[in-house]
């Protein structure tokens, strides 16, 4: 998870960190969102949704990427 507009972890340097990691990776970038996945209510009302709409598709790209690669023991 990621802020598109996270001031603290460039996306290009993610990027560059997450070619390095030997582990299963996937990048879900929130567009709009801060560090703390935070939205500013202009570009909020843009995209006409909310702020918890907008967490619960994290939410769900979470359990997404859980169930894809997590295997039952």
């Amino acid at each position: 998870m990621q802020g598109s507009k996270d001031g603290l972890c460039l996306l290009k340097k993610l990027e560059a960190v997450r070619k390095k990691m030997k582990c299963v990776n996937e990048l879900y970038v929130i567009d709009g969102s801060d560090h703390s996945f935070k939205m500013c209510k202009k570009h909020l009302q843009l995209i006409e949704s909310t702020q918890e709409e907008a967490e619960k598709l994290v939410v769900h790209a979470i359990a997404t990427f859980v169930s894809n690669h997590v295997k039952e023991g």
